[in-house]
């Protein structure tokens, strides 16, 4: 195959008992170490507002022309966005019991929280209407 570098087989080693060459290692472990899940939340939340995922967050940041870049999104227009792929949410945990209300009630929901002395809120909506919103912002840039 032209373009493509063959593997050498190196050894032997053992995985989940079964015992397989360098070749098969390589493709056993390309198959297995997919994407990480918080870059798949970035990319998603980019295609909502038309931008891209930041490949570089953190302090090295910059674009090609040595400007600092912000947020988990690159390039949307007025916009800093930073995503948070998390194993628990208070803010979520607390609106699975407005949604779970909202569906007995047959009805839409949106639950919001604020901190004291803060003037920022917090509203907690379903996937499909996050969308939406992004849309609705997307197009008023």
């Amino acid at each position: 195959m032209e373009g493509k570098e063959e593997i050498p087989v190196l050894e032997r080693v053992r995985i989940y008992g079964k015992e397989i060459d360098s070749r098969e290692f390589m493709s056993f472990w390309g198959n297995h170490m997919g994407d990480k899940s918080w870059k798949r939340w970035e990319r998603e939340v980019a295609s909502w507002f038309g931008g891209k995922r930041n490949p570089l967050s953190g302090g090295n940041n910059y674009d090609d022309r040595g400007r600092k870049r912000y947020g988990d999104v690159v390039g949307v227009e007025g916009l800093v966005i930073e995503c948070k792929l998390l194993k628990r949410v208070g803010s979520i945990s607390r609106a699975k019991k407005t949604r779970s209300l909202a569906r007995k009630l047959k009805k839409g929901f949106v639950h919001i929280e604020k901190e004291k002395r803060s003037n920022l809120v917090c509203f907690v909506v379903d996937k499909e209407t996050a969308k939406k919103i992004a849309k609705f912002l997307r197009e008023k840039r």
